[in-house]
């Protein structure tokens, strides 16, 4: 039986890639869920997962993070290479009016279907220097690689105003090209309510002795944890409450001992690497707050979730960071120890900021939704077929 031609390839192959582990895996897969809940009746879009080329249509069960074809977790080279040229094959072939490209690294080449592209950050542009080198060239070929990432697309999806004012700013994208859609989160799985199995979960990633302050991300530099570990030292907490790390962190997680251990706190810096997706609401919970100093965010997972679960939170106003959490979370700049050190301590410290942080965080997160986000996305998909159809 031939299927019916599709309007719009979701590409999910993300999910193929070391992103499944990520906000974009994360993104890609709940979009595709609430996508498919949505059954939008003017529109027949499908996923494609496995850069060779598997098509599903929605909503059958792809969204899972399986890995089960080419590229799987091979190197980041090779997932680039894969994108580049296996997935333009894949799509060209589907039929499909248009490809929403969730995931703009490896950008496809030769791509014939008319496209959307979601850029969920600038990153490697702004901080060139952290991942190229520090010479201008440096910055000209970042410059070139992002603004061919977005300007073939019909239209570009920003997860945020930042976002968008970064893509305006930094590589001249029309603004009338660029719908803000913010990310959602799965309110069954972060909110507030303690779980019977929460105290399991969290002795078993061997948080049971001491109260502690969560921080949840990766080890890039922006995310600031070298300065995180200062200002604890600093602050004079660690004599009652630990301070505990989730997360993948690369080359960072020796350089985060190595500052500990200089600053007298190696034994009250936990180091708990990555860890099973259930167990993430359940040390929201119980933490005592939640610290995401990052310097920049094109949205911010970590700050919005934590606010769902009640925890208060403690970040930078740097970004997109206001943008989403409001007036909800304590800030602080990110840059000066000692200022960051004193707000620890007084969250620590004063039990009624903590629960006026909780309270301003739950009434804020009600804005973000997978769903709202479908919604959203399915307008741009509009947008664009418009301007396919001429």
């Amino acid at each position: 039986m031939t299927r019916a031609p599709l309007d719009v390839l979701l590409d999910l192959t993300p999910l193929d890639t070391p992103s499944r582990y990520r906000g974009i895996g994360r993104y890609a897969r709940e979009l595709g869920r609430a996508l498919a809940a949505l059954e939008p009746g003017d529109l027949r879009v499908g996923g494609l997962i496995g850069a060779w080329g598997r098509r599903a249509v929605l909503p059958t069960p792809v969204y899972d993070g399986r890995a089960d074809l080419h590229p799987t977790t091979r190197s980041f080279r090779w997932t680039i290479r894969s994108r580049r040229f296996v997935l333009p094959r894949a799509v060209n072939r589907s039929g499909a009016r248009l490809v929403h490209i969730t995931e703009a690294t490896g950008t496809p080449l030769g791509l014939r279907v008319p496209r959307v592209v979601t850029c969920h950050d600038l990153i490697p542009l702004i901080f060139y220097r952290d991942y190229l080198g520090r010479g201008p060239h440096h910055r000209m070929v970042r410059w070139l690689t992002e603004l061919h990432r977005y300007r073939r697309a019909l239209r570009v999806i920003a997860i945020s105003s930042a976002t968008k004012r970064d893509l305006i700013e930094h590589l001249n994208i029309a603004e009338d090209r660029i719908d803000v859609v913010h990310h959602g989160i799965d309110h069954t799985r972060f909110q507030p309510s303690a779980r019977p199995d929460d105290e399991r979960l969290v002795s078993g990633a061997g948080l049971t002795e001491r109260p502690y302050i969560l921080c949840i991300g990766g080890g890039d530099k922006r995310k600031n944890l070298q300065h995180l570990v200062r200002a604890f030292a600093a602050s004079g907490v660690a004599r009652g409450v630990d301070l505990a790390f989730v997360g993948f962190l690369g080359d960072a997680d020796s350089t985060l001992r190595s500052t500990a251990r200089d600053h007298g706190v190696l034994d009250q810096v936990r180091f708990l690497g990555y860890v099973d997706e259930e167990l993430i609401p359940a040390l929201y919970r119980r933490c005592v707050f939640h610290v995401f100093p990052t310097l920049y965010e094109g949205f911010g997972f970590p700050a919005v979730e934590a606010m769902a679960c009640g925890a208060p939170t403690l970040t930078t106003p740097h970004a997109a960071l206001c943008e989403i959490s409001g007036n909800a979370t304590q800030l602080v700049q990110g840059t000066d120890v000692e200022e960051t050190a004193a707000a620890l301590k007084k969250l620590v410290d004063d039990d009624s900021l903590r629960r006026q942080l909780r309270d301003a965080g739950l009434s804020v997160v009600g804005r973000f939704s997978w769903s709202k986000c479908a919604r959203e996305t399915l307008q741009t998909y509009r947008r664009a077929l418009a301007e396919v159809d001429g």
